[in-house]
């Protein structure tokens, strides 16, 4: 496959996300949708609007036994249905990109990565924010050494509400869609970054949900270490302003994120850069969804980098989990590991291991098994 080569997709739900987002990314690119799925009128006649000619089917199922030319299906509906969605489509032969989270338990996640590797074919999760600017400048800082031995980060993020809809009602507040509160929604971004950041996977030391009731929670503070690091992670839907905040420490210097100024500070000296709009502004980002279709578009070509994109979905779903399994307990023991996944990635030629099923360790699992019992909220 060409790296500009024109792909032709289908989306699979076409709310905010998918028509603020996902289709000015695809048209600016060149790629073509022929297909879309949604349950609401108004939703499928938007599509229609926007990809005049787009065939239009009400579920997936219609839409997978009539579609065949398609290099992509594009996931893009609430939380708790990314699963079955992913799976249908790897059934089917298709090569997957899902909005986060891809799955909500580390069982899940599992079955995902094993229907891949079957497959032959790369589901690949839309982490977009790696592309922001601002982000993209704080990690090439990062990874460039200018700051030394990273030893602290933290991440505040503050919204005076959760993300909303293109049409009237929301399901970010309804945890039977959602599958959680802000951790769903903007913790999934920051443990992808942060994981980036460390260069390592951290181990959760404690965690605080409030409402800690098994409602949507709408502020989250988790607490990471790594041997010789710690991380802070705060989120909330209860500030008064919008505003996303990183402090990276190391031991030759500092980095800080604020919104629309990366601060960069090293032996007495400082540097500025400003960035002409700032971080929390909106929750559409079509320009940072077309950066990042330049990932999925290698990662179909890569195997290495479709496990790389894997490895952080399952950083980021393991945390998840163990946050929200950690509600009825005031901190998880810090010895106990987050999964890290040793399956190759999601391609017909990259070796497996005996068995051909990933190897997704979660708390007290056994070894190449996923753990059983609770993974999301309840």
């Amino acid at each position: 496959m060409s790296p500009n080569e024109t792909l032709t997709g289908a989306i699979v739900g076409y709310g905010q996300v998918a028509h603020a987002a996902h289709t000015p990314a695809f048209m600016r690119r060149g790629w073509q949708i022929a297909a879309v799925v949604d349950e609401n009128r108004e939703r499928l006649q938007a599509a229609q609007d926007a990809w005049p000619g787009v065939r239009s089917y009400r579920t997936i199922d219609e839409l997978l036994k009539l579609e065949r030319n398609l290099d992509f299906i594009d996931i893009a509906t609430p939380p708790t249905v990314h699963v079955p969605q992913v799976m249908a489509a790897l059934s089917r032969g298709f090569h997957v990109l899902c909005e986060k989270p891809l799955a909500l338990t580390v069982t899940d996640f599992a079955r995902i990565w094993d229907a891949a590797e079957r497959a032959g074919r790369v589901v690949y999760t839309v982490h977009n924010w790696i592309h922001a600017p601002i982000v993209s400048m704080l990690l090439e800082a990062v990874a460039s050494g200018v700051l030394g031995k990273i030893s602290h980060v933290e991440f505040h993020t503050l919204r005076d509400r959760p993300a909303t809809q293109a049409v009237a009602g929301s399901w970010r507040t309804r945890v039977s869609e959602s599958g959680g509160g802000i951790l769903v929604d903007h913790g999934w971004h920051c443990l992808y970054i942060l994981r980036r950041l460390l260069g390592e996977r951290p181990k959760v030391l404690a965690c605080r949900l409030e409402p800690d009731s098994g409602e949507a929670e709408e502020e989250a503070t988790v607490f990471f270490r790594t041997a010789g690091a710690t991380a802070l992670m705060y989120l909330t839907w209860r500030a008064s302003f919008r505003s996303n905040r990183v402090v990276v420490y190391g031991s030759g210097g500092s980095a800080e994120l604020l919104d629309d100024e990366l601060v960069v500070s090293r032996s007495g000296n400082t540097a500025r850069t400003p960035f002409p709009e700032k971080l929390s502004k909106g929750s559409a980002h079509p320009e940072w969804f077309e950066s990042m279709l330049g990932d999925f578009q290698k990662a179909l070509r890569s195997p290495e980098a479709a496990r790389q994109n894997l490895e952080e979905a399952a950083f980021c779903v393991a945390t998840i989990s163990l946050a929200y399994r950690s509600r009825s307990t005031p901190a998880i023991e810090g010895d106990k590991d987050i999964p890290a996944p040793s399956a190759p990635g999601p391609s017909a030629q990259a070796d497996k291991r005996p068995g051909g099923r990933a190897d997704v360790r979660h708390g007290e699992g056994k070894p190449g098994r996923p753990a059983r019992g609770p993974g999301g909220p309840k």
